[in-house]
């Protein structure tokens, strides 16, 4: 969901805390709602990653620029910290998701520091396709920074718009699942009928396994779950590139 705002979220999360006391009071009994609730609070987790990547990925890049000795770096590392917490908060939902859904696939691992890559730099054309502003923005900077000339889109149609002229161009794409118009999967489809080599790396405040059900795993060239740091991100494309 685009631009959720702080009240929205809050009043999904009611939501959620009443359907979930409701189904107590019933005992618990009908599997129809106990799944439905778990796809309830996978929604919710979804949102929540969308906005933990914004508040990561901009305090990573904040201690990156920022000197070792200037006394704001303890203050963004408790930022970066608390957004890490909550990253914890919304795996153990998407646990709950999983559980309803008598999935039996290993749920997400907290969000931690991968690799220091900061000496490699990347160069050519990236194309991000998410329908959330604030992942699109942070995602770019990260990238422009190590090296990256950048492309984005909104949603599925505007990225094949965007790729089909310059399909040849594109080094890779980091593409989000759950978008309107044309969803990721659709758009992963049609991006490689288009040019069969292109590196995608998929991303998505769901779990892996849920992101991934539609979408042949052979072809693609990494998975990059939200909320992720800056340097997991790099990470991920450094990899498809050099794979």
């Amino acid at each position: 969901m685009s631009d959720l705002t702080r009240q929205e979220l809050e009043q999904r999360i009611r939501q959620l805390q009443d359907r979930l006391t409701a189904l107590e009071g019933e005992g618990g009994q009908k599997a129809g709602d106990v799944e439905g609730l778990g796809h309830f609070a996978g929604s919710i987790a979804h949102d929540l990653n969308n906005l933990l990547v914004g508040i990561l990925g901009n305090a990573g890049l904040a201690l990156m620029d920022l000197s070792a000795f200037s006394p704001c770096r303890p203050l963004i590392r408790e930022v970066e910290l608390a957004a890490q917490r909550a990253a914890e908060l919304t795996n153990r939902m998407l646990e709950f998701t999983g559980a309803a859904s008598a999935a039996t696939e290993t749920p997400p691992s907290p969000v931690q520091a991968p690799p220091d890559g900061r000496a490699w730099r990347g160069s050519g054309l990236m194309l991000v396709v998410d329908d959330e502003p604030t992942v699109r923005s942070l995602a770019r900077r990260v990238l422009e920074k190590f090296g990256f000339r950048v492309m984005t889109a909104e949603d599925g149609l505007r990225a094949l718009e965007i790729f089909r002229p310059h399909c040849a161009e594109f080094v890779a794409v980091l593409l989000d699942v759950t978008m309107p118009n044309l969803d990721g999967a659709d758009t992963f489809r049609e991006m490689r009928q288009l040019r069969p080599d292109i590196k995608v790396i998929l991303s998505s405040g769901y779990d892996q396994p849920e992101a991934m059900r539609k979408i042949d795993t052979v072809e693609l060239a990494g998975f990059l779950h939200k909320p992720y740091l800056p340097m997991e991100l790099i990470e991920r494309v450094r990899e498809a590139l050099e794979a």
